[in-house]
């Protein structure tokens, strides 16, 4: 090993065979942490985050959590009418449920579930202290067809079920809240469900930024609160340089960090800690100002006294240091599954959360900045619903403020018009206007205004843009909304203009609520997005027709006047506008440059910093210091970035290995050019292959098919229906891989709105069960079907498809878990797989015949649950790459029984933790490894020599 220091670069550290890991001194009273601010991560996070976006918004959440909500709330209904000792339609007081059972240390939790209730117009309050259920639709059907519309979100909908099912029982103490979060079912929320997912996408690119930030020769020292499950922890290990960062992982629950260092035994670089925010954190062994980065993913709400454990958490920072937190606003989705458990309620006199321990959106910044934070930013999703039900929030301990950057001198032969969009955005307009004035015209008095609604000016009072003149070298501010005509005297300004500049300030759009200035006034209590969004659907429309009159005014200047028309947009990421009404001027801005060559027209993303004066300055340094050649520019508190293009690089081709000693991921040559009748794809989504009985094995004979679905990169001769840049699924042979060759008849196109991993669901199983149960068992209607042992996204399609021909289905599965979502999916009767008298359960249920049809592995003793003539199938077994059954049961999908099944996604570089989801026959729904670069890079290794 070798350190090299250089004077003119930060110092690095360059590796031989030694490892070399993190080990800091305990920190001293002066030691800073360098970090940019959360702003610069943010920005230079930017395109990350909108790519991770642009894939989150194909989840379709919009859609999904009214509908998971509507479902969940009709659970809870009929839950608390089975308690109810009267009819459901009789008046009841909570002292009456109280009567039937319920404990009353549950009281919360019934009070807000009614309140819920009442808000979904299924309970009806009856003074003066009643209350009166409506009558609630099948909660089972609801579930179903959220989880036909929904699949992805099978961990969820899952513990949403269970819980509700057995809500009863809990509430009455008959049964352990903590047993319905058994069965690995929090570990499969937090890993795979697509919020998590998608939280956990942020974050990395966050910490990735955090870390090409820090300097090569510094520790990194990390400290994650309430790790929980790891399910935050697994998706940010992998992004950590071993040789710098400490990594303490802490939680308050002991069993949680034995489970922990259980999970992540091969990072040495990892210690784990027993830690109550609760509680002083030096008398637990952590030291004041320790850490660089604290992580906590729905941690913090956890506490007891929040503004307490906030100041505890700033405590552990070093002053510069980060907080990175993940919080949830939305109770309603697992208020079943964690309400019941004695921690879940906050204090009764807590005024920050008087009904549950999740505070809202717009609670957070003001709480952090009132615990010692500064510079909070907010990420995530930035449209409705989820940037109302969770948040990723960046804030940082104080530093030293450092003096600002000196102005460049105003040119004095430069005219400077600053229109703003709405009369909110004239101060921010005036104020750039008096920094871009020239200095020896800052005390000359301006002339008298025409109008004094039009705007002001640079100088003073007044507006000099009103008369159509003003002073060369004088900046001026009006309101944006001129006529064409009125645009033109603007612009015309005086003969000794060698140059004229019009910047465009739009209104705040409902975007921009995520990052609303702190120097901007609200009403206490109110949603600071009501009043953006107001003001997007006013501007909307006319910021692009006011940046076109300007450009067509620039028309009457001289040629020899050069023209500006700089168009500053409200912060989203890194420059790229969501909003409608940003895009719309986004776009009319990208016109205007295209049919203008001669103007230049660069698109300024402002970022707030703490007052408006900062960030009129920031706004007047970017426009008197122009780069002609940078067309998207973003100016954050901390630092200005531009946007360039980086062309794509394709990646390098691999294939998965499945070894005794683990999965490995090896790189392999590109697949040869398509033959005929081929297709070479660029594989997005792929379902690990198990073998009949739900063991994965590694693939090979008998058949070794998987299903996938991806791009398509190139087709053979004979290939109709199916071009290059198609979105596919299908089979593919062999080992899953990053790119492969199958035939484009074993491939079909996938429908519009349905995500690359909905689309790897479909294919193989729904093949499977039809050749088990339909070709090889010939299942007819009003038989009975016993699926033993498969939860699995084979057992769910056979489920499914047995109910498509009309049989009943008995479902034998291992797991509680396993069982209500056998129940929710249509089983007629669930059994325990494991129970030694399921057999005769079996034979009671049919009168003593059996099953007709037996599907799944058959362990001894199971044979007397079939009936004498009945028939067994192994669903999985036989070669399912027949093209006219490929194209007889993929003609299904616009059907309910060859539809994608429910799944959890994982990223391809934790195939260990895929695989690891299946084993012991524990597996809930299809799994799925996602090839996507917001997950990061896959850890591949050289393919072994061979001669």
């Amino acid at each position: 090993m070798r350190c090299e220091l250089e004077a003119e670069q930060p110092p690095t550290i360059t590796l031989g065979r030694t490892r070399l890991r993190a080990a800091p001194y305990a920190p001293g009273g002066d030691e800073t942490c360098a970090l940019p601010m959360p702003g610069v991560i943010l920005a230079r996070a930017g395109e990350q985050i909108e790519r991770i976006r642009a894939a989150w918004r194909a989840s379709r959440y919009e859609r999904y959590l009214p509908e998971a909500r509507h479902a969940l709330l009709h659970r809870f209904s009929a839950a608390l009418t089975r308690l109810l000792p009267a009819a459901a339609t009789t008046p009841f007081t909570l002292d009456d449920l109280i009567g039937a059972g319920v404990q009353p240390r549950h009281r919360r939790l019934v009070t807000t579930l009614l309140r819920l209730l009442h808000e979904h117009d299924l309970a009806r309050p009856c003074p003066p202290d009643r209350w009166r259920l409506t009558e609630p639709a099948d909660p089972d059907e609801l579930t179903r067809v959220l989880l036909q519309r929904h699949p992805a979100h099978l961990a969820e909908v899952v513990l949403g079920a269970r819980a509700g099912r057995h809500l009863p029982a809990v509430l009455r103490g008959e049964r352990d809240p903590l047993d319905l979060l058994g069965d690995g079912l929090p570990q499969h929320l937090y890993d795979v469900a697509p919020v998590c997912r998608f939280t956990n996408r942020v974050a990395r690119a966050l910490l990735a930024q955090i870390i090409a930030a820090w300097p090569g020769d510094r520790p990194l020292r990390v400290l994650e609160v309430g790790a929980g499950t790891g399910g935050t922890t697994a998706a940010l290990l992998p992004l950590l340089p071993p040789h710098l960062t400490r990594y303490t992982s802490t939680d308050p629950s002991p069993l949680a960090c034995a489970a922990a260092r259980r999970r992540f035994p091969g990072h040495d670089f990892l210690d784990h800690h027993r830690l109550d925010l609760d509680a002083d954190p030096t008398s637990q062994g952590l030291t004041t100002g320790g850490h660089d980065v604290v992580i906590a993913a729905n941690a913090l709400h956890t506490a007891r006294d929040l503004p307490a454990a906030l100041d505890r958490v700033r405590s552990l920072l070093a002053p510069g240091g980060h907080l990175l937190a993940v919080e949830t606003h939305e109770p309603g989705l697992l208020l079943g599954a964690f309400g019941t458990l004695e921690h879940a309620w906050p204090a009764e006199d807590d005024p920050l959360r008087p009904h549950t321990m999740l505070l809202r959106r717009e609670q957070w910044p003001p709480l952090l900045r009132e615990c010692g934070f500064t510079h909070i930013a907010r990420a995530g999703d930035d449209t409705r619903p989820g940037r109302d039900t969770f948040s990723v929030l960046l804030a940082a301990r104080p530093r030293a403020r450092t003096r600002p950057r000196p102005l460049p001198a105003a040119a004095a032969r430069t005219r400077w018009i600053i229109a703003a969009e709405s009369e909110d955005e004239l101060p921010l307009a005036d104020a750039v206007a008096r920094l871009l004035t020239a200095p020896d015209l800052a005390a000359v008095p301006a002339e008298p205004a025409a109008t004094a609604a039009t705007g002001t000016t640079g100088g003073g009072t007044g507006n000099a843009a009103g008369s159509g003149t003003g002073s060369t070298g004088r900046a001026v501010a009006v309101l944006a909304g001129q006529g064409p005509e009125r645009w033109k005297e603007l612009v015309s300004g005086r003969p000794a203009d060698e140059r004229v500049a019009v910047t465009f300030v739009p209104a705040e759009r409902a975007s921009h609520a995520d990052a609303q200035p702190p120097h901007t006034p609200t009403n206490a209590g109110a949603d600071p997005s009501a009043g953006a969004d107001a003001d997007a659907g006013a501007g909307s429309g006319s910021g692009s027709g006011a940046l076109r009159a300007i450009a067509r005014a620039f028309d009457v200047l001289p040629a020899s006047v050069r023209r500006s028309l700089y168009v500053v947009t409200r912060p989203s990421t890194a420059g790229r506008p969501h909003a409608p009404a940003d895009t719309t001027i986004h776009e009319a801005a990208t016109s205007i440059a295209r049919d203008h060559p001669a103007l230049h027209l660069p698109r300024i993303t402002l970022h707030p910093g703490d007052t408006l004066a900062a960030d009129a300055r920031r706004l007047a340094h970017e426009l008197l210091h122009p780069t002609p050649d940078e067309h998207e520019i973003v100016l954050t508190p901390r630092g200005r970035f531009v946007i360039r293009e980086v062309p794509h690089t394709p990646p390098t081709p691999y294939v998965l290995d499945l070894e005794p000693a683990g999965p490995a991921w090896t790189r392999t040559t590109p697949p040869p050019p398509p033959g005929p009748g081929m297709v070479a794809l660029e594989v997005r989504a792929a379902t690990l292959p198990r073998p009949p009985g739900n063991r994965p094995r590694r693939t090979g004979p008998p058949h070794g098919w998987w299903s996938c679905a991806g791009l398509v990169t190139a087709v053979g001769a004979g290939v109709s229906g199916i071009r290059p840049g198609d979105r596919v699924a299908g089979l593919a042979p062999g080992a899953p891989a990053s790119h492969v060759l199958t035939s484009a008849r074993l491939l079909t196109t996938v429908p519009a709105g349905t995500t690359d991993a909905e689309a790897a669901t479909t294919p193989l199983p729904n093949l499977h069960a039809h050749l088990a149960l339909t070709i090889e068992a010939k299942l007819s209607p009003d038989e009975t079907l016993l699926l033993h042992d498969d939860a699995t996204g084979l057992g769910l399609a056979a489920l499914r498809h047995a109910r498509h021909c009309g049989a009943r289905v008995v479902a034998a599965a291992r797991t509680p878990a396993q069982r209500d979502l056998l129940l929710t999916f249509g089983a007629w009767h669930v059994l325990d797989a494991l129970a030694p008298d399921a057999p005769r359960r079996m034979l009671e249920l049919t009168g003593g015949r059996g099953a007709e049809v037996m599907a799944g592995p058959a362990p001894s003793g199971w044979d007397r649950a079939l009936s004498p003539d009945g028939r067994y199938v192994e669903p999985g077994a036989a070669n399912p790459s027949d093209p006219d059954v490929f194209a007889e049961v993929m003609t299904g999908t616009a059907q309910d029984w060859c539809r994608p099944l429910p799944y959890g996604a994982y990223p391809a570089a934790r195939v260990r933790d895929a695989l690891a989801s299946m084993r012991d026959g524990a597996a809930l729904g299809e799994v799925v490894l996602c090839f996507d670069l917001a997950d990061g890079p896959v850890p591949t290794r050289p393919a072994p020599f061979t001669k």
